[in-house]
């Protein structure tokens, strides 16, 4: 985690910003293109598909997964019954990680709006 860390500080040093990772399947193999904005300017990096998806939850820009990846899947818990509770459980794990990172970066403001969010969830 220290290299992506090392790697996020050279693109802000930069003033480089993540825009969004693309996760996506070709030809049976999965890659990764990480869209970057520089003075206006769109770059694009390929980089491994587990390179693409840490660094996005890293710098928490959006991840866009092809729709392949969803075709023949499902989710299957014996303990969640309905729809409803297996969308707030997805959001309350998010929301969890967003806080940690919020919390590690000390932006202790956003970090109590999404402590409220989940607490909202929660009860």
């Amino acid at each position: 985690l220290n290299t992506y860390r090392l790697f996020l500080d050279l693109l802000s040093l930069l003033k480089i910003k993540i825009t969004k990772v693309e996760i996506s399947n070709i030809h049976k193999s999965i890659y990764s293109s990480i869209l970057l904005q520089h003075n206006n300017k769109n770059i694009k990096l390929s980089s491994d598909y587990t390179d693409g998806i840490i660094l996005s939850m890293l710098s928490l820009c959006p991840l866009y997964l092809d729709e392949f990846f969803f075709k023949n899947s499902y989710i299957h818990n014996e303990n969640i019954n309905n729809e409803n509770e297996i969308l707030e459980n997805n959001n309350l794990l998010k929301l969890e990680t967003i806080l940690k990172n919020l919390i590690k970066k000390e932006e202790y403001e956003s970090a109590a709006k999404i402590r409220d969010k989940i607490n909202k969830l929660i009860n």
